[in-house]
């Protein structure tokens, strides 16, 4: 067993350790008191433009895995926060990210999801681009009079890849601290060993949602009896543990037969999933 394998083992029986602890005493994780939210919390525009800003312009995000930039001349676009973005894998090595804007007049460059290149071309007017995001291929460059060079290249904005992730900051010219956003948290993405992970499904459900509701439902599984109950709702408790680290948060949740595990010796708790660090089998 490698000693990746055995630290996400040792993960693993970390959580069910708190998970039957829990169990046990008849706790679950809860907040230190209640909190009474105002409706203005979920639908304040103004509020709701600071949020964006800050967590879509300001904050380290997550483009894709490292592993979907597989060698020099990857790509591929980012677009979930409104910004349009590139993502490539340089000649060096290197990951960049540029807005996926053409400088002459601010047409879309890269119009597929993904794919490899050594240039890109802009159709409107042929503007082409390096994987440093310099431009190499100008039609009658000598007729634009005045041009100033550093006019001419793609608009960088912050890229660094940490744990098997490539993360971007969609903002020109900001500074990104990717090590002080993640602290402690960068010690657990590591532990996951996603530098092996890969894509398996994609998927998108368009649903007009306020964003809150949605994680504000994540937070808690008080509600999978009554409101999955003819569903999946019976093979999962309520009993749940849930840690932060600064911004960031892991929430475990455990099956309905947890509490047999309370009277059974550790060796023979059910191993969980191989690739779920996040629930434990129902068996």
């Amino acid at each position: 067993m490698s000693t990746t394998s055995e630290s996400i083992r040792d993960l693993r029986r970390k959580l069910a350790h708190r998970v039957v602890e829990y169990a046990k005493n008849g706790m679950t994780a809860v907040a230190s008191s209640a909190r009474h939210e105002d409706i203005a919390f979920f639908l304040d525009p103004e509020l709701y433009a600071r949020e964006y800003r800050k967590f879509f312009r300001e904050a380290p995000l997550v483009a894709c895995l490292s592993s979907e930039l597989p060698e020099p001349g990857a790509y591929r676009t980012f677009d979930d926060t409104g910004v349009p973005i590139l993502v490539t894998r340089g000649k060096d090595g290197k990951v960049r990210a540029f807005l996926n804007i053409c400088r002459h007049r601010g047409a879309r460059i890269v119009r597929n999801e993904c794919g490899k290149a050594s240039r890109f071309t802009c159709r409107f007017h042929g503007w082409t681009y390096d994987t440093a995001g310099k431009a190499v291929g100008i039609p009658e460059e000598d007729q634009f009079c005045g041009h100033i060079d550093a006019e001419k290249h793609l608009v960088t904005v912050p890229a660094e890849e940490r744990h098997g992730l490539v993360f971007v900051q969609t903002t020109p010219d900001s500074s990104m601290d990717l090590d002080a956003h993640l602290g402690e948290f960068g010690q657990e993405l590591e532990t996951l060993n996603l530098h092996q992970a890969i894509p398996v499904l994609r998927d998108e459900v368009k649903i007009p949602s306020n964003w809150k509701y949605t994680l504000d439902t994540y937070f808690e599984t008080y509600h999978l009896r009554s409101l999955h109950g003819v569903t999946f709702g019976d093979l999962f408790s309520s009993l749940c543990v849930f840690e932060t680290w600064g911004p960031h948060h892991r929430y475990t949740f455990s099956p309905s037969t947890i509490y047999d595990w309370v009277n059974m010796p550790e060796f023979d708790w059910p191993d969980p999933p191989s690739r779920s660090t996040g629930c434990f089998p129902n068996r």
